[in-house]
């Protein structure tokens, strides 16, 4: 019994120090440092601008409120809301009865004084003959100087400019009377739609009332106005883009065709118009729209997409990978357009600069660029 113990002891002692001998050769396993996820854009000369948006509402570049220069019923009207005028089209008429008998009878009257002209001349020119044909006969004495002065009354021009005087004083009656009469018909002062018709067929009509609107839309502008601090970074015929949701899912182009050179009252700031072409009438006055102006530009200059910047420390930074490992630098920037800022000192073109992820790595992190195998 005492032998198998031992021999149980033995062979126990064996495997124990088998066992001992393989852990102690086993190799020593290591964690793997983890890399993080980033995706990066390579640096590149670009175009930068900085742009404010301004707002406003569309407006018709050419709107007519037609009402009659004389008072009078409404005999007919001969457009409708939608239609195409032409300058100088009918759009309705008045009762031009009284207008025609007062037109004849200032007729009349002008022709009554141009008569009376006439016989007025006919008359002087015989009174200064007969005072050519006496003046020799006064001389000699043969008639008396009384006589002789009642001949140079008759032969004066008074009676004949008072007598011009009536025939332009009746001229311009009747070419009145004559206005008068034509205005009775009312005609587009414009070309455009018909925006409006606030009058029917015997309604009474007087000036000052508006009858007809007439919009031409062909071109459209918006009146909006900026600050003082802009008005000397933009000028007249410069382009812009505007959005319309309601008329395009695209930007549409226009162009500054007006700036104040003083502040209104009301609001301190300047106006300014802007124009755009609207030949196919997509535009309708009313809608609003957001102008984006270019306030400030600079062409050619290496940026890096805003969202690329880490501050940390105070100090503007971005990361870039070099061999799958983060680096800071520190950067100086210029103008920033809300998408991408202009450095002017820390990095090169061609550089990759991490866009997104950089708010999770530190100084030598190791990276993994998405889409590409980490290295």
């Amino acid at each position: 019994m005492k032998n198998k113990n031992v021999s149980l002891l033995l062979v126990m002692t064996i495997v124990l120090s088998v066992v001992l001998s393989g852990c102690g050769k086993k190799e020593e396993i290591k964690p793997q440092e983890k890399q993080i996820a980033v995706e990066v854009q390579t640096v590149s000369k670009r175009n930068i601008e900085v742009k404010t948006v301004l707002s406003g509402k569309i407006l018709p570049a050419e709107e007519a409120s037609v009402s009659p220069k004389v008072s009078g019923q409404i005999e007919n009207i001969y457009v409708e809301i939608g239609d195409y005028v032409k300058k100088g089209d009918v759009l309705f008429a008045i009762d031009s009865q009284n207008y025609q008998a007062l037109f004849n009878q200032a007729q009349a009257s002008y022709f009554s004084a141009e008569s009376s002209y006439l016989a007025a001349s006919a008359r002087m020119e015989n009174a200064k003959l007969n005072l050519d044909r006496n003046r020799e006969l006064y001389e000699a004495g043969a008639i008396s100087k009384q006589q002789y002065e009642n001949m140079q009354l008759q032969a004066l021009d008074s009676e004949l400019e008072s007598a011009g005087y009536s025939v332009e004083s009746a001229r311009a009656s009747m070419e009145n009377a004559k206005i008068a009469l034509a205005n009775a018909v009312v005609r587009a002062p414009i070309s455009g739609k018909v925006a409006m018709v606030n009058v029917q067929t015997g309604d009474m009509a007087s000036p000052g009332i508006n009858a007809v609107t007439i919009t031409d839309a062909s071109r459209v502008e918006i009146e909006t106005s900026v600050s003082e601090n802009l008005i000397n970074k933009i000028s007249t015929g410069e382009s812009v883009e505007i959005r319309i949701e309601s008329a395009s899912t695209k930007p549409i182009k226009g162009k500054i065709s007006a700036l104040a050179q003083s502040t209104t009252s009301e609001t301190m700031t300047y106006p300014i118009k802007i124009e755009i072409d609207n030949k196919d009438g997509i535009i309708k006055p009313g809608m609003f729209a957001e102008v984006d102006v270019v306030t400030e530009s600079q062409k050619g200059v290496t940026a890096v997409p805003s969202e690329a910047l880490v501050v940390k420390d105070g100090m503007a930074k971005v990361f870039v990978v070099e061999d799958g490992v983060a680096i800071s630098k520190e950067v100086e920037t210029g103008m920033d357009d809300g998408q991408y800022v202009k450095v002017e000192k820390g990095i090169s073109q061609g550089e990759q600069v991490v866009v997104k992820g950089q708010n999770y790595i530190d100084e030598n992190s190791k990276v993994t660029i998405n889409g590409q195998e980490a290295k």
